[in-house]
């Protein structure tokens, strides 16, 4: 994700649960099924990193 600019080892830990959420996409669409637990887990993460990118947008503009 370089083009978020993210510091480290935050960088890595968002390409990780990029990974995490394809690979289960791709088990759904072969049958087996998502977790509300871990749907909810990766919808709250990627909020709070969205969240984050916008405040530190806004610290430098």
């Amino acid at each position: 994700m370089p083009r978020l600019n993210l510091p480290r080892p935050l960088d890595e830990a968002v390409e990780k649960l990029w990974g995490f959420a394809s690979d289960r996409a791709r088990h759904i669409r072969e049958g087996q099924q998502l977790g509300d637990d871990e749907a909810e887990l990766v919808v709250s993460v990627a909020c709070a990193v969205s969240i984050f990118l916008v405040h530190r947008t806004r610290q430098v503009h």
